[in-house]
C-alpha cells in the first residue's frame, strides 16, 4: 500500500508539470525541456514507517452449524437471518426416525456380537463338553457298526435278505391298493362340484349387488356378505381341492418308493446270493475307515472343548464387538445431534436451507457469528509480509465509518500465502480495540495501517532525492563551491516522503532533488519519459 501512496504523490507532481506545460502551450509557448532542482539539507528527526493493506471485518467466533447425517429432512427451522440467539437456544431440528432406526439397528448388532464374545471368551460349556462327549459315543457307534457291516459282507446272512424282500412286496401291495382306493373314489370328486357349484352360486350373487345403481347403506352391507361369502365358498373349493390331489400325489409317492424298496431288496439278495464282490467288499472297508476317522476328529473336539478358548478367537470376537460399540456411539451421538443448539451467543448471519431439504454432512443450515466480538483481516502483499510481525500497532478506518477511526494490533502472521493472479497475499488477523459500539458487520472493507517501524533521531532526507543505478543507491551533493558531486548511501526505513540514511551523508549535507520538467506538448512529454528523459527517484512508480 506504501507503493500507491508514492505513486499518487509522483502522479500529481507529474500532473502539476503538465497543466503548466499545458498553458504555456495555450500561450504560445514554444516546446522545451529543461531540468529543474531543489537543495534540499540532510536533517535529524522522527520517522514512522507503515504498510497500509485493505482487510475485510470478520468474526472471532463465527460456526458454519449443520447436521453430521445422510440425507436426512430438516423438519424445524426457528431462525432467520439476523436474529440474534443466546447460547443453547434450539435452532433446528431434522427428522429423528432414520436416525432411531440406525440406533436399533447398532443396538442389535451390539448384542449380537456381545454374544459372540462371550462365547469365545467360553466356548465350551458344560453342556457343549456335554455334546462333545457324546459325539465321540455316536462315531464310536457308528465305527461299530461300519465294522459289522463290513464282517457281514465277508458273511453274509442270506435269510434276513430274504425276509427283506419279502417285506418290500407287501409295502408295496399295500400303497398300490390305497392309489387304487383314492382313483375309484366319487366322493371327493363329488365333494369338490358341490363346493363348485356353491362358489359358482355366491359369485352371481355379489355380481348382481355390484350391478345396484343407487348403493346405500344397507345395500353396501348385503354386497360386503355377499362377497366374504363368495370369497369364502372359493377358500373351502381351493382346500378340497388341494387335498385331494395332495393325497393322490402321496399315494403314487408310496407306490414309487416301495417299488424303489423292493428292488433295492432284490438286488441285494441277488448280491448276498452271488457272494461279495471286489467292489462291494472295498465300499464296506472304505465306510469302516471313515468310522474310524470321524471317531478320531471326534475326540480331537472333545480335547479342544476341555482346553478351553482360543486367544485368537477372544481378541477378533473383542475387535468386532468394540466397533459395534464405537458404531453405536456415533448413530447415539447423531440422534442425540438431531437438535441443533446454539453454541454461544450471537446473531444468525445466514440461513441457506429450508425446511424439508434433504441435509447431508456437508450442508450448511445456518452461519452464526458473535459480532460483538471482531477482528480484521489484512490482505498483505508478499513484498510487505517480511515487516510484519506479532504485536505491531495498527490503525483502522472504515469507509462506512468516515472520521472514525479504531486501533489494533496484529495476532498472527502465517507462514502460508495465497496465489491469486499472480499475485501472492497474506491473510493477516488484527484485532479491533474500541468498535463494540460501531455499526460494523462482517464482509465490511477496513483501511488498515501497520506501523512497521519507528525511529527516533535519525538522519532524513526526502525520498525523492534518493537515486538508483546499477550500483545501488546514491545522492547529488550541493558542494560549498556550487559543484555536484555523486554520494552512494545506504538506507533504511522510510515512510513515503522521508528516507533513513544510514551511512554515506552527515547532517547538515545538501542534496539536490532534480527531476526532468515537462514541455508543453503531452507528445514531448511522453517522449521524453519513454527515452528515460525523467530521472525517477527511489520513491517513484517502479518502487
Amino acid at each position: 500500500m506504501r507503493v500507491i501512496k508514492r505513486f499518487w504523490w509522483v502522479l500529481a507532481l507529474v500532473l502539476l508539470v503538465g497543466a503548466g506545460g499545458w498553458y504555456l502551450w495555450l500561450r504560445g509557448g514554444t516546446p522545451q525541456a529543461a531540468e529543474t532542482a531543489e537543495t534540499v539539507a540532510v536533517t535529524r528527526g522522527s520517522l514512522t514507517a507503515s504498510i497500509s493493506p485493505t482487510g475485510e471485518v470478520q468474526a472471532v467466533h463465527r460456526a458454519s452449524l449443520g447436521f453430521d447425517v445422510d440425507r436426512v429432512a430438516l423438519v424445524e427451522l426457528n431462525v432467520a437471518a439476523g436474529q440474534r440467539v443466546a447460547e443453547g437456544d434450539v435452532l433446528a431440528r431434522v427428522d429423528e426416525a432414520p436416525l432411531q432406526r440406525a440406533v436399533e439397528q447398532a443396538q442389535a448388532n451390539v448384542l449380537t456380537l456381545q454374544e459372540a464374545l462371550e462365547k469365545a471368551q467360553t466356548p465350551y460349556t458344560d453342556a457343549d463338553q456335554e455334546q462333545a462327549t457324546l459325539a465321540v459315543a455316536q462315531a464310536e457307534t457308528a465305527l461299530q457298526e461300519a465294522q459289522e457291516a463290513l464282517a457281514d459282507i465277508q458273511a453274509p446272512e442270506l435269510e434276513a435278505a430274504r425276509t427283506a424282500v419279502s417285506d418290500a412286496s407287501l409295502r408295496l401291495q399295500q400303497a398300490q391298493n390305497r392309489l387304487a382306493s383314492l382313483q375309484a373314489n366319487t366322493a371327493t370328486q363329488d365333494q369338490i362340484a358341490t363346493l363348485q357349484w356353491r362358489y359358482n352360486e355366491a359369485e352371481v350373487y355379489h355380481g348382481g349387488l355390484l350391478q345396484q345403481t343407487n348403493v346405500t347403506e344397507e345395500g353396501a352391507d348385503k354386497e360386503l356378505a355377499a362377497y366374504n361369502k363368495m370369497m369364502d365358498a372359493q377358500d373351502d373349493l381351493e382346500t378340497a381341492k388341494t387335498r385331494a390331489q395332495l393325497d393322490l400325489l402321496t399315494a403314487q409317492y408310496n407306490v414309487a418308493a416301495a417299488e424303489t424298496s423292493l428292488a433295492e431288496a432284490r438286488g441285494n439278495l441277488a448280491t448276498l446270493q452271488a457272494g461279495p464282490t471286489a467292489l462291494a467288499l472295498s465300499q464296506a472297508q472304505n465306510r469302516a475307515a471313515q468310522a474310524r476317522l470321524t471317531l478320531a476328529q471326534a475326540q480331537d473336539h472333545l480335547a479342544t472343548a476341555s482346553a478351553g478358548p482360543a486367544e485368537k478367537d477372544v481378541l477378533l470376537a473383542q475387535a468386532r464387538y468394540d466397533a459395534a460399540l464405537a458404531t453405536l456411539t456415533a448413530a447415539q451421538q447423531t440422534l442425540d445431534d438431531a437438535t441443533l443448539r446454539a453454541p454461544f451467543d450471537g446473531t444468525v448471519v445466514s440461513v441457506p436451507a429450508q425446511v424439508g431439504d434433504l441435509l447431508t454432512s456437508s450442508t450448511t443450515v445456518l452461519t452464526l457469528a458473535d459480532l460483538s466480538d471482531l477482528r480484521v483481516i489484512a490482505t498483505i502483499d508478499e513484498t510487505d509480509i517480511a515487516q510484519v510481525a506479532i504485536g505491531l500497532q495498527a490503525t483502522i478506518t472504515f469507509d462506512s465509518l468516515p472520521g472514525q477511526r479504531f486501533s489494533g494490533q496484529v495476532l498472527e502472521v502465517p507462514l502460508e500465502g495465497t496465489l491469486a493472479q499472480n499475485v501472492v497475499t497474506y491473510p493477516v488477523p488484527v484485532s479491533l480495540t474500541g468498535a463494540e459500539n460501531a455499526a460494523l458487520l462482517p464482509g465490511m472493507t477496513a483501511n488498515v495501517t501497520i506501523i512497521t517501524g519507528q525511529r527516533q533521531d535519525a538522519l532524513l532526507l526526502p525520498i525523492l532525492a534518493i537515486l538508483q543505478d546499477d550500483a545501488g543507491n546514491y545522492v547529488l551533493l550541493q558542494e560549498a563551491d556550487g559543484s555536484t558531486s555523486t554520494a552512494r548511501v545506504e538506507i533504511g526505513l522510510d515512510d513515503g516522503q522521508y528516507v533513513e540514511v544510514l551511512r554515506g551523508l552527515v547532517e547538515g549535507d545538501r542534496v539536490l532533488v532534480q527531476m526532468a520538467s515537462t514541455t508543453t506538448s503531452e507528445n514531448a512529454f511522453r517522449g521524453r519519459a519513454e527515452e528515460g528523459g525523467f530521472m525517477m527517484p527511489i520513491g517513484g512508480i517502479g518502487r
